[in-house]
């Protein structure tokens, strides 16, 4: 059963109260904001921990994906407030999870260039964001350990870069352990190569439009939905209409439902 449309506060009330303000202000002018404390560092913590622990099940991978179905540290993770309220902000209501990745970086690794995370739509892209990626900063964004770095404002062009465009234009984006790195996923960004000792852990958790298709779907049981808030169901894409047709049509209970929290 679809949750009510009237069940969150006023979006702009959640950020007010949260004191998402001004990160609301930088992520409309220059595509990108860091949250600070918006979790205790005890919870980074456990999910480096874990986020590591994962990618050894894999084997030589750096990475790992899936991760909403490993562990219950990953469903405190999605549902945190601060980051739902700014990624509502970004995608609009109703948006969905697209998919959550774990990262081990080590000493060497080559970084990544310059791209956006609207990984497949077209130019030029919709005046409003489409995708919001959150980097849960397991331990410190340095230069020399790897950070990601960010064109500012470059979300307003609407396309994809082409190779090394505007990158001397770029800065990077260097914060705590215990910081969450969020973007509009318009904009040009990349990461370092890391050059320091160790490994730098994050988590990589993306959001989209109710009406985009997500890289990640789950069937998680009864019990996890129930234990989670509300929100959580809709970011599985359970509350919409999609893929949920049968012989008699489109599931008209969720499509109304869908259309009153897009529109709303």
């Amino acid at each position: 059963m679809p949750v009510p449309a009237a069940a969150q506060p006023d979006l702009n009330e959640r950020l007010v109260s949260l004191g998402l303000s001004e990160n609301a202000d930088e992520l409309v002018e220059k595509g990108y904001t860091v949250l600070e404390d918006a979790a205790p560092l005890e919870f980074f913590e456990r999910l480096r921990a874990r986020i590591v622990e994962c990618v050894a099940e894999v084997g030589w991978v750096v990475q790992t994906g899936m991760l909403l179905s490993r562990g219950r540290i990953f469903e405190e993770a999605v549902c945190n407030p601060y980051v739902l309220a700014v990624a509502e902000l970004l995608c609009g209501k109703g948006f969905i999870l697209n998919q959550m990745v774990g990262t081990v970086r080590p000493p060497g690794n080559r970084g990544m260039p310059l791209h956006t995370d609207n990984d497949l739509i077209r130019d030029p892209f919709p005046p409003y964001p489409q995708v919001t990626t959150a980097v849960w900063a397991c331990d410190d964004f340095t230069r020399d350990a790897g950070c990601t770095w960010v064109v500012p404002g470059s979300h307003r062009r609407r396309r994809h870069p082409e190779d090394g465009e505007l990158e001397d234009e770029a800065v990077a984006i260097e914060c705590p352990r215990g910081s969450i790195l969020v973007w509009d996923g318009a904009i040009w960004h990349g990461s370092y190569a890391r050059s320091a000792p160790g490994e730098r852990v994050a988590l990589h958790v993306m959001f989209n439009r109710m009406a985009l298709r997500p890289f990640e779907t789950y069937d998680l049981p009864r019990e996890v939905l129930a234990r989670n808030r509300p929100e959580f169901a809709s970011l599985l894409g359970l509350n919409d209409p999609f893929g949920k047709s049968t012989v008699l049509g489109v599931d008209l209970e969720r499509l109304n439902w869908a259309a009153r929290v897009f529109r709303s």
